[in-house]
């Protein structure tokens, strides 16, 4: 099996071949495709949520949009995750380990918050990339940047 380093700089390559698609919505696809590499090898990581969160009222809020450098402000995410180690993020995004430190600043362009994710979201990560990754999962015949 490729290494964690291998897969985000091979799924980095396939999304510039596919610029024109939106990724949206599988960035926890992604993360527990790294997650997963980096578990078989021993190696401990952490799942990172980077969202701003735009308070109105004590429960009203909305996420401000983020734009991934790579699709040039083409695609707006409210939310993403990526799969950390030893303050390092692995993100397709990027494509190369990168220290968490600026992390923000490459893959979006600028700082945003983030927290890391509690167990039981590290839990349901896993079982979710465990469903999106078996063949004929309704979200991956919309994408043709290959093998996830």
């Amino acid at each position: 099996m490729e290494t964690a380093e291998e897969y985000i700089k091979r799924i980095h390559d396939n999304l510039k071949l596919h610029i024109d698609e939106n990724p949206t919505g599988i960035c926890s696809l992604f993360a527990y495709q790294v997650a997963r590499r980096l578990k078989l090898e021993e190696r401990e990581f952490e799942f990172v949520l980077f969202q701003d969160l735009i308070f109105e009222g004590k429960d009203d809020y909305h996420t401000r949009p983020m734009y991934p450098v790579l699709y040039n402000r083409k695609v707006g995410m409210g939310g993403h995750i990526v799969t950390c180690e030893n303050l390092t993020a692995f993100d397709p995004l990027i494509g190369k380990p990168t220290p968490l430190d600026q992390y923000c600043k490459e893959a979006f362009g600028e700082e945003l918050p983030s927290r890391c994710l509690s167990k039981r979201d590290k839990e349901f990560i896993f079982e979710r990339g465990e469903r999106m990754s078996k063949p004929n999962y309704f979200i991956l015949p919309r994408f043709s940047f290959g093998a996830i």
